[in-house]
């Protein structure tokens, strides 16, 4: 995955075709259904997988023990907002006395760090774990699947283009980074101009 890039954001109204809505149910960010959440936070990969964390509540089994109804839970989904799992992951020990203020940062390798704030034996901590995503859509424009875009991806789009790459080396979800339906050489365009900085838009299909 390359560097995190912040763009800026669109103002109300914007005709910007990189931005598309859709249509549809909301995808539920939780696994559980009972008790209520809040303090909700997201962290995003650059192909679109993320991980969503927020405080949760349930009642401990044992409510004679020194354990928390409150917890740091998480979930992840991949970049259509299919979940990867069934039901949420619980982030924080036991211990954790009303955790609150999640973040989650997404890095390289699908590595995901989950921190938050908790009171541990009447102190006040920050808290983190570490997640890993596994699996999940490819990077748009990433042909070598090194987590990074390069010259050298646009070169092999550019010979896909042209049918001197090698067969099935790229694909659409990969390669066809405007999502016309063909690969050519327009896309490798994109490609090219991503390491040097550049904000083009890539929308791969998915």
């Amino acid at each position: 995955m390359p560097s995190s890039r912040w763009w800026p954001l669109s103002a109300a109204g914007s005709t910007d075709p990189s931005l598309r809505a859709t249509s549809g149910p909301i995808t539920p960010a939780n696994g559980f259904t009972g008790g209520n959440e809040h303090s909700t936070a997201i962290g995003v990969a650059p192909s679109g997988d993320f991980v969503v964390a927020r405080i949760g509540y349930s009642a401990p089994a044992d409510t004679s023990a020194s354990v928390s109804s409150f917890k740091v839970e998480a979930r992840s989904f991949d970049c259509r907002g299919v979940p990867f799992d069934a039901g949420d992951v619980v982030v924080n020990t036991p211990q954790d006395e009303s955790p609150s203020s999640p973040k989650v940062a997404v890095g390289r390798g699908g590595n995901v760090l989950v921190a938050w704030t908790a009171r541990v034996a009447g102190i006040s901590r920050g808290r983190a774990r570490h997640l890993r995503l596994t699996g999940g859509c490819p990077l748009c424009g990433d042909v070598s699947g090194d987590e990074g875009v390069t010259a050298s991806d646009a070169l092999a789009v550019l010979r896909s283009a042209v049918g001197s790459g090698p067969p099935g080396a790229c694909t659409p979800a990969v390669c066809d980074t405007n999502d016309d339906g063909a690969i050519s050489a327009t896309d490798a365009l994109p490609v090219l101009r991503w390491p040097a900085g550049h904000a083009i838009a890539m929308r791969c299909p998915r």
